[in-house]
């Protein structure tokens, strides 16, 4: 259980790019 409290900030990051990366290629598409 403690293993999964660690890598729970770092899921955290990549998610937020995923996002980023999502909106520009909408923008672009627009």
């Amino acid at each position: 259980m403690e293993s999964q409290t660690i890598n729970s900030p770092e899921p955290d990051r990549p998610q937020i790019i995923n996002v980023i990366r999502a909106a520009f290629r909408f923008y672009h598409l627009l």
